[in-house]
């Protein structure tokens, strides 16, 4: 795989822990200094989009895939009252929500998730954080 964001999340994520919990914090404080509190959004979802992650925009009104798909609604699943704290929360804090995705399938039947969450004011990054995780079919 040549991905370098891909490859740097999973160098963090092997460094030495006693769990997979402890090795996603490895990961976190990797994306925390890659995309640090106050870069501009636009640079990373440039840098996060090169690197072939699939890009999710959340705000007050839903969530669209970024930059160019249809604003859709909240999800019908999501219940009500997790939907007016979503909307809550953007509409209070201004807040723009990034979570990008990177599915790897090392055989058929696992995929490795690349996951990175951008939480913004619209214009700068105010917290960023990044997990990998596995699935089996």
């Amino acid at each position: 795989m040549n991905n370098p964001l891909v490859l740097e999340m999973e160098a963090a994520y092997k460094l030495p822990s006693n769990s997979s919990t402890e090795s996603n914090k490895h990961v976190a404080v990797m994306i925390s200094m890659r995309f640090p509190k106050g870069m501009k959004v636009a640079e990373a979802l440039k840098e996060i989009a090169t690197n072939e992650f699939a890009v999710y925009e959340y705000t007050l009104e839903g969530v669209r895939l970024w930059p160019d798909g249809d604003l859709e609604p909240y999800p019908s699943h999501v219940d009500d009252e997790k939907s007016r704290n979503i909307r809550k929360k953007h509409y209070i804090e201004k807040q723009v929500d990034y979570r990008a995705k990177f599915t790897y399938w090392p055989s058929p039947l696992e995929n490795r998730v690349f996951d990175i969450r951008l939480e913004t004011d619209g214009e700068m990054i105010v917290k960023a954080e990044g997990f990998i995780y596995s699935r089996t079919l």
